[in-house]
Order: structure tokens, then C-alpha cells, then sequence
């Protein structure tokens, strides 16, 4: 305790550390949690916070009462709803919380409403399932013909980090293709009543009719929000495969269709590694540039890196003329996702610091997501330090386009 000549007033830093690192820690274990807290504590926790005109809202002021009396009835005048800006959220995360409630309620309703017996002038629950069934084995692709694959991979080269990565996605597919056949093959015969419908198959058959995707089938593949978008991603995916195997390597990448996404990055970055006497893989690093191009624009690969699509921005939106995260737009939920567009991943060693030129050096490279470089030759409003598809092939082509600068701390 200090003498009341050293009284320095509040130590607000010491208040925001006892609450948010000593007091919070063992109650909030998610980083980005810890972190919002922090956040509130640093702006709220300040001397702004005795003054008489704080808010921490519009009609969120702190209580000036004297009694009981006057502390209930200023509990009484607050919002009965909170608007979600009070805690610092977009105004969208209200229709974020409206969608994820009905939807909550029709699968409440759907889970209770009678599984057993006929309906009235219309097909049985037994009958719409085996049509279903019987569509889907008809649309279903073929197993993997596994000496094809295998000329094929030794073709492009078995060895090489992009091919063992496709093998590997290959394994994967086939695995869901095959727990999908025989799923259904099971299910139509315990309908028909050749085989005894099991628990897991009565589980299958409620799950469809309602349209989700099967436990067994989620287990070996991926989410999705209703059966028909599951089916139509693994037609997609398999044909993505396919068309790779068969034809070679696509010109663009639907990232999303694969099982490992990070897997093929790391493919990729491995295979640029070897293509660079010297550098390591531990020092290379990936550039992701946002392009304005579609995947029908795009006619050939890029000299170095790959070109993905398929990306999508959930709780913000898309400058597509300034290249660079905004705000979400009004009264556009959080959960409707905005596709980004062909985005091109192309790799630059760190150990070396080798940057090439076309990125501007000084001001088109940028690690905040939100001032990524534009590529898109044809848009004339991008401005001198944007990056293009031209720049990246003379870079490529060209090794006099490479600065080499020294080494992390010889500076």
C-alpha cells in the first residue's frame, strides 16, 4: 500500500493483465477468444470509463443510482434484445442467428414427425428411399481401375510431389466410393427384405428421406449441408480426379475438392523446391495473389505456382476493384459465402529473401490479407504496383528479373 502522496490513480494496464491474462486464462483456452477479451478489456477499461458520458453503446450507459429502486428500474429500461454491435459484431451476425435458429427448429420438427407407416395418398418413406437409391448407384462413378492409375502416375512421373499427392486423393475417393456402393446395395436389399435392415442401415434410411447425408457416409468423406450438394460434390471431385489422371494436370485446381488441401500446398511447395538449386523447404514460403480471372479465362498454367479456385469469405466481403477485404455488406447473412475469385499460389524463398521483381518490392508485397496484390492485365484502373500474369512469366523466364537480397540479420 502506497502512502496517499504516491497515489497515481487507476493502473488500468494492471487491471486489463489480472483480468485477461490471470484471472480469464483458465476459462478461456481458445486463442482467438483470449484475444476478443483483450480487445474489449483495452477499449472499454481506460479513464474514458469514469467519465459521466461513457457508453459502451447507444443506450448502454453506466448507471448513476443511489438506490435499489433506481438501479431496477434502469434494469428495466434496457433493449430486451441486444443488437449484435453491443459486442462489437457486424449487424449481420443477427441473420447469422436467425438462420442457424429455424434451422434448428425444422430439424427439430423433422426428427419428430412419425417414421414408421404409410402416407396417405402417396408413396411410403420405403418406396421414395429406393428410388433415391436406385438413382444414385445409377449416377455413381466406376472404382478406380487400379493399372491405369498406375500407368498413368508412372506417365507424369510417380515420383514427383504432385502425382503421390493425387495417388493419395485417389485412395481417399475410392474408399468413399466403395462405402457408398455397398451402403446403397445394402439398404436397397433391406428394403426389398432379401437382408435385415439393421440399425445403421434404419439410420441410412432416415437420413436420406430427410435429405441429410448418411453418419457412415460423413465419416469417410466430408460435411455438407444437405445430401443432394454431398452427391453433387463427390461427381465433381471424382471428375476433377479423373480428368487429371487421364489428361494431366489441370491448368486451375479446385482446392476445395480435395481431401488435404494443406497436403497439396505443401505438394506444390515441394516440388517449386526442387526446381531451385539451393533453396530449402523449410525457407520457401507461399505468395497467394487474388486474380480477377475466371477459370474459363484462364487458357494455359502459370510459369511457377498453380492456379486454384473454389475459395470462399465467410463474415466479410470481397473488394474486387481494390483487390482487398471490406466489411460485409447490409443484411447479407454471415452464413451465405462469397466465392473469391481464381486466385494464383507461386513460391518465394525466405532463407534467401529472393524476391522477384514484379511484386514492387517496396509496396505490392503485403502480408495483411487485406492489401493482397491484384493480378488481371486487362483491368486498366489496377494502378503501376499492381502484379500481372505477364510480370510473373518474364520474372520466371527471366533470372535477371530476380533481387537477391542478403540474408535475415546481415543487416
Amino acid at each position: 500500500m502506497y502512502p496517499p502522496t504516491h497515489w497515481q490513480g487507476v493502473s488500468w494496464v494492471t487491471i486489463c493483465y489480472m483480468l485477461g491474462e490471470i484471472q480469464c486464462t483458465r476459462r478461456v483456452t481458445e486463442d482467438f477468444d483470449k484475444r476478443l477479451l483483450l480487445t474489449f478489456l483495452h477499449v472499454w477499461f481506460n479513464e474514458r470509463l469514469l467519465t459521466s458520458d461513457f457508453r459502451f453503446y447507444q443506450g448502454y450507459a453506466l448507471p448513476m443510482c443511489k438506490n435499489q429502486a433506481e438501479y431496477l428500474e434502469f434494469i428495466n429500461q434496457l433493449p430486451v434484445t441486444d443488437s449484435p454491435e453491443v459486442f462489437g459484431l457486424h449487424p449481420n451476425a443477427d441473420i447469422t442467428y436467425q438462420i442457424n435458429t429455424a434451422k434448428g427448429i425444422l430439424d427439430t420438427i423433422l426428427s419428430m414427425q412419425p417414421k414408421e407407416g404409410g402416407q396417405r395418398g402417396g408413396e411410403t418413406r420405403e418406396v421414395v428411399v429406393s428410388k433415391l437409391a436406385n438413382d444414385m448407384l445409377s449416377k455413381l462413378p466406376a472404382d478406380y481401375i487400379q493399372h491405369e492409375i498406375r500407368e498413368a502416375l508412372q506417365r507424369m512421373g510417380a515420383i514427383l510431389p504432385m502425382n503421390i499427392f493425387l495417388r493419395q486423393e485417389l485412395d481417399r475417393m475410392q474408399k468413399v466410393l466403395k462405402v457408398v456402393r455397398k451402403t446403397l446395395q445394402d439398404l436397397h436389399l433391406a428394403i426389398e427384405g432379401t437382408i435385415i435392415m439393421s440399425t445403421s442401415l434404419k439410420d441410412m434410411l432416415d437420413a436420406m428421406y430427410d435429405a441429410r447425408v448418411p453418419e457412415r457416409w460423413r465419416k469417410v468423406s466430408w460435411e455438407s449441408s444437405t445430401l443432394g450438394f454431398w452427391f453433387t460434390e463427390l461427381m465433381e471431385r471424382d471428375s476433377q480426379f479423373r480428368r487429371w489422371y487421364s489428361y494431366g494436370r489441370p491448368k486451375a485446381f479446385w482446392i476445395t475438392g480435395f481431401f488435404n488441401p494443406q497436403g497439396f500446398l505443401t505438394a506444390m511447395r515441394q516440388e517449386v523446391t526442387r526446381q531451385h538449386k539451393g533453396w530449402s523447404l523449410d525457407c520457401v514460403i507461399l505468395q497467394n495473389l487474388v486474380t480477377r480471372f475466371n477459370k474459363e479465362d484462364i487458357h494455359d498454367p502459370p510459369p511457377e505456382g498453380v492456379y486454384i479456385y473454389g475459395l470462399f469469405l465467410e463474415g466479410a466481403s470481397w473488394d474486387r476493384k481494390q483487390g482487398r477485404l471490406m466489411e460485409s455488406r447490409a443484411k447479407v447473412g454471415e452464413g451465405v459465402y462469397l466465392m473469391l475469385g481464381l486466385c494464383v499460389c507461386v513460391c518465394v524463398s525466405a532463407g534467401y529473401l529472393e524476391i522477384l521483381i514484379f511484386l514492387s518490392l517496396a509496396d505490392s508485397v503485403r502480408t495483411h490479407a487485406n492489401h493482397l496484390p491484384v493480378c488481371g492485365e486487362y483491368n486498366q484502373r489496377e494502378g503501376p504496383n499492381a502484379v500481372r500474369v505477364s510480370h510473373i512469366q518474364e520474372a520466371t523466364e527471366d533470372r535477371r528479373h530476380v533481387h537477391r537480397l542478403n540474408r535475415l540479420g546481415d543487416h
